[in-house]
């Protein structure tokens, strides 16, 4: 194995992705006010012995783990679920856990200490929106992420949603969950696939392609040294920062802005009505949906050194922004540093939602969205990208106010000084519906903070 320190308990599902078509995210929330209650002590305790029993009872999985768990699945065709577990800082804090205990985020300190939804200060932080929340975009977050505190999550993984079912079921009948936890809200994701067998997105393009990185990389942008007290001399243990975002994603409205752009490029190419479509897909997106980067290439292929990540844009300005538009989602969220500099800080494992909603006329509706997930080893990471992404106008994710900033130009031949201004997103092509911010600790970590003394 590496020699990375990746078997001291490090969390699965970080340095790669779990693989399961099936996920649960249970979002906890404990008792509130815990330190104006006369059973205080007991009942931190009751919470202490919960997260005790997370490695050895409900068996979290670490990276080590899953490792062996992919190796029998595909010698041996043995499933297993694949388990993490989160805490926000109001989880640590909740805990009586010692300030030196509890993981900073090195950068802006408040985006891991207040809840994502705290204020609009630290909300405008984590949507894709143009200058703060309004009331209508707050109508927007669901109720579940709302005036509560949410103080921890699991995360349950398996090829099989019953077995999901199964595992909560008796998570939620044992005696140490059910003397802490006030109330539970899950959230389900589903894999889907091509015909290829590749992941995709609610947009049905190719998935987590920005990702494909060495460990060495990968450990660099993720890992976390956790603050051990009592750690054994010479050891340390690490784990990462976790943000969890709902975006529900408008695929109707997509498809306008494609059409709307598709059009245009015909006029100027007249090109055949799939080359246009597909073009047109890729001018918003930066990639076609097998997942060739525009660009390299004015047509999907399936060629190895035209699918490699070209996130440098290193051509000249203008030629680049002929093939690739500033505003294509991969370019726009992809922030450089200086003199052309690209550096990867977040590691994406996303996975797509789909649900039925049914509306006041009692019609079903289908609603597809995606849970958007990064690890990093400083949430700036993420916000860093997020503001880089409304600074760029983003075509699929940024949403700008009413008027004139709602056009960019988009290229109308590849490669050729030919644009024209369409409007972009708008305000419902993703909708944020809530989220928060989580650390995920090693299981070192988990038995360290079982243990460790009461502070109240």
């Amino acid at each position: 194995m590496s020699e990375l320190p990746f078997t001291n308990g490090f969390p699965a599902n970080i340095m790669k992705g779990h693989g399961r078509t099936h996920v649960v995210f249970l979002f906890l929330c404990w008792s509130e006010y815990v330190d104006q209650r006369p059973d205080r002590i007991e009942l931190v305790q009751a919470a202490k012995t919960f997260v005790g029993k997370l490695k050895h009872t409900f068996k979290i999985t670490d990276y080590a783990e899953q490792i062996q768990q992919t190796y029998d699945f595909h010698n041996h065709s043995t499933q297993y679920a694949l388990k993490s577990f989160f805490l926000t800082y109001k989880g640590f804090k909740w805990l009586g856990v010692d300030n030196q205990m509890i993981p900073q985020n090195h950068g802006d300190k408040s985006l891991f200490r207040n809840p994502m939804l705290f204020n609009n200060q630290n909300r405008e932080k984590f949507h894709d929106y143009d200058g703060l929340l309004n009331e209508k975009k707050l109508n927007w977050i669901e109720d579940n992420y709302k005036d509560r505190d949410i103080h921890a999550m699991l995360m349950i993984a398996h090829e099989q949603k019953e077995e999901i079912e199964n595992i909560l079921r008796e998570l939620k009948s044992e005696e140490y969950f059910k003397a802490i936890v006030k109330s539970s809200f899950a959230e389900w994701g589903e894999k889907k696939i091509n015909p290829k067998g590749e992941a995709i997105g609610p947009l049905e393009f190719r998935e987590n392609l920005s990702n494909e990185l060495d460990e060495k990389e990968i450990w660099k942008i993720v890992s976390y040294k956790e603050p051990i007290l009592n750690a054994i001399a010479g050891s340390s243990s690490y784990g990462s920062f976790m943000v969890f975002r709902k975006l529900e994603v408008n695929t109707k409205h997509f498809e306008q802005m494609v059409e709307d752009l598709a059009r245009e490029i015909a006029k100027e190419t007249k090109a055949d009505k799939a080359y246009v479509h597909d073009l047109a897909q890729a001018f918003y997106m930066g990639r076609f949906k097998d997942g060739t980067p525009v660009i390299k290439s004015d047509t999907p292929s399936a060629l190895p050194e035209v699918l490699a990540n070209s996130f440098r844009y290193e051509d000249s300005a203008n030629l680049q922004d002929f093939k690739c538009p500033v505003s294509a989602h991969i370019r726009a969220a992809n922030p450089r540093l200086h003199s052309n500099q690209y550096a990867t800080s977040i590691i994406r494992r996303g996975i797509p939602y789909q649900h039925i909603q049914v509306d006041a006329n009692g019609e079903g509706q289908v609603v597809k969205g995606i849970f958007f997930i990064s690890y990093q080893k400083d949430i700036t990471s993420l916000t860093n990208i997020l503001a880089s992404m409304k600074a760029n106008r983003d075509a699929i994710a940024y949403r700008p106010f009413v008027g004139k900033q709602e056009v960019c130009e988009m290229p109308t031949n590849w490669g050729k000084d030919k644009r024209t201004s369409l409007h972009i997103g708008g305000n419902d092509l993703t909708i944020f519906r809530g989220g928060e911010s989580f650390f995920v600790p090693s299981t070192v970590f988990l038995e360290q903070l079982a243990d460790a003394p009461i502070l109240l």
